[in-house]
């Protein structure tokens, strides 16, 4: 049974608790946490929003076009962008929103 486990989760991983039945509650507790911080986000995510938007409707354009523009700046000297795709993604869910 532990060979499935290996299998679907890797040595290191098992290995790294005193039983598969640890392992096990571990996920319980990660799925018994998982909706609540989900929720923790969203609800922080639309409040900084809504704050945002009373100082400046197109908040989140304006960040993304300064964030695009710091991009091209270090990108022109060879260096990693600050800004990567899951974070793009995350910008135009806000973006796409109303």
């Amino acid at each position: 049974m532990i060979e499935k486990y290996y299998a679907l989760f890797s040595k290191n991983r098992i290995d790294s608790y005193s039983s598969i039945e640890e392992h096990n509650l571990n996920l319980s507790l990660i799925q018994e946490l998982t909706k609540p911080i989900a929720i923790i986000e969203l609800v922080v995510r639309n409040r900084i929003n809504k704050i945002m938007q009373q100082i400046k409707e197109e908040w989140i354009h304006d960040l993304y076009r300064l964030l695009d523009e710091e991009n091209q700046y270090l990108a022109l000297r060879g260096h990693k962008s600050i800004i990567y795709r899951k974070l793009n993604e995350e910008i135009n869910k806000l973006t796409t929103k109303k």
